[in-house]
């Protein structure tokens, strides 16, 4: 286990942490409710990190089929000519 971190804190976040803790609340020390918090946030970024990943995927899925489907255009030119082919074809919308 690593050593201690030290994390100073305004007397307005101590005021609030202190609040949120210890006797008659749902942490126990100061420690524990900072330590929820992180495991909070670390929970909500692996949410999100899975739903970008699903995205991701989902969105390969997509593209496999239109290449199945003949949905592809050579690239030839800008971008903006591709996007321009791709509204004329109604694969986007205008």
């Amino acid at each position: 286990m690593r050593s201690p971190l030290s994390v100073p804190l305004n007397d307005k976040l101590i005021e609030f942490v202190e609040q949120e803790s210890g006797e008659g609340t749902q942490f126990p020390s100061p420690a524990e409710y900072v330590r929820d918090l992180i495991r909070r946030e670390q929970e909500a970024r692996d949410e999100r990190d899975m739903r970008e990943s699903r995205e991701f995927c989902e969105a390969v899925i997509e593209g496999y089929k239109d290449i199945l489907e003949g949905r592809t255009i050579e690239f030839k030119g800008s971008i903006k000519d591709v996007i321009r082919q791709m509204k004329e074809r109604g694969w986007i919308d205008p």
